[in-house]
């Protein structure tokens, strides 16, 4: 499917979903995307891994909601009342995170990050912001090598570990760390720009232009995904979840 089709349909999905007031019709907007798991051929394992990486600050968003909510006392901890309406609140916000972080697994595991900055880019969006995309993601990448070559240097000089987080020899190597990472890559983007100069570059990234035009398939099936979250949201209004 188009990358911009995909993202329009996978943005309006998160819309309604947003929209939801209910578990059941949450639970069946999930099922939704377990299926679109299932046609994009992802591998399951790697879409929860996923899912994964995002739920500690899905809980550290919802663990205080029990308590600052209003309504029938279920527990009492050393003065912060937990209401029966505050965990129903709670799960009803963690479901609806839960949905849209998947939603968003899902397109990236079947699009990548380079076919969404192409696809943003289709869609207008500003040259400008679509080019720090990219090199957001190109020094990402960077970082990590740059972190592997320095911890490999560490351990050819004998380097042993501080015995945890707080220990005064993990503070040393963190300062270290990010003072070495700071001047390399003060370096490398002089070299960089100057290599990309001398490339022709004016502002963006010729090969990454979108000429490929809409195919009346990819947007019948980019309505009937949203459709699918239309119907779920029309089906809860109803009565019906």
């Amino acid at each position: 499917m188009d990358e911009r089709v995909k993202i329009l349909s996978c943005v309006f999905f998160i819309v309604m979903v947003v929209s939801l007031k209910t578990p059941p019709s949450l639970f069946w907007s999930f099922f939704v995307v377990l299926f679109g798991v299932f046609l994009g051929r992802v591998r399951v394992r790697e879409f929860f891994a996923r899912l994964a990486l995002a739920l500690p600050f899905e809980l550290l968003i919802i663990i205080f909601v029990p308590f600052t909510f209003p309504g029938q006392e279920v527990l009492n901890l050393w003065g912060l009342s937990l209401t029966l309406e505050g965990l129903q609140r709670a799960l009803l916000l963690f479901l609806k995170m839960e949905v849209a972080c998947s939603v968003m697994a899902l397109l990236i595991l079947t699009t990548g990050a380079d076919g969404i900055i192409r696809g943003l880019r289709g869609l207008g969006l500003p040259q400008v912001m679509t080019v720090l995309m990219e090199f957001i993601l190109r020094y990402f990448e960077l970082f990590r090598q740059e972190m592997e070559k320095m911890n490999l240097a560490r351990k050819s000089r004998g380097y042993v570990r501080g015995r945890h987080l707080f220990h005064r020899k993990t503070f040393k190597v963190l300062g270290e760390i990010v003072g070495g990472t700071l001047i390399r890559s003060y370096e490398r983007s002089g070299r960089v720009y100057q290599a990309m100069l001398s490339r022709g570059y004016a502002g963006y990234m010729a090969s990454n232009h979108f000429h490929r035009s809409l195919k009346f398939g990819e947007i019948i099936l980019g309505v009937l995904w949203a459709g699918a979250a239309v119907v779920i949201f029309m089906f809860e209004r109803s009565g019906a979840m």
